[in-house]
């Protein structure tokens, strides 16, 4: 459902009739990256109960999920600042944000504020 509500944002600002209706998006897109961000869960020891291989993978798919939506956001990111969209020239908040993966290769922030302090 995440996935899908970041696509559907994505587009509405693709449609979105005013400039500043583009920041929004943006904007709501970068606050989810700067959510708290924890690492994959450690390797279970080799001695792990039903229960703690339980927690784990249940732990893990839930990393791989919020990671997927991370990745995915970035990625849509990247995509939109390669090309000459209306997403350029806007503000970027990614303080704090961990890229771990992210590819903004290319990407223009033409004029725009790009925030990349750490915490």
């Amino acid at each position: 459902m995440r996935l899908g509500a970041v696509h559907a944002l994505a587009h509405l600002a693709g449609d979105a009739p005013s400039d500043e209706q583009v920041q929004t998006v943006i904007d709501v897109l970068c606050a989810y990256l700067r959510m708290v961000y924890e690492s994959a869960p450690d390797a279970l020891p080799g001695d792990a109960g039903v229960e703690q291989r339980d927690n784990h993978r249940t732990r893990d798919l839930e990393f791989a999920a919020f990671r997927e939506v991370r990745h995915t956001i970035l990625r849509i990111i990247g995509d939109h600042l390669r090309d000459d969209t209306r997403w350029r020239g806007k503000n970027y908040d990614f303080t704090g944000v961990v890229f771990d993966g992210a590819d903004l290769s290319g990407a223009e922030f033409s004029e725009a504020t790009v925030d990349f302090d750490a915490v």
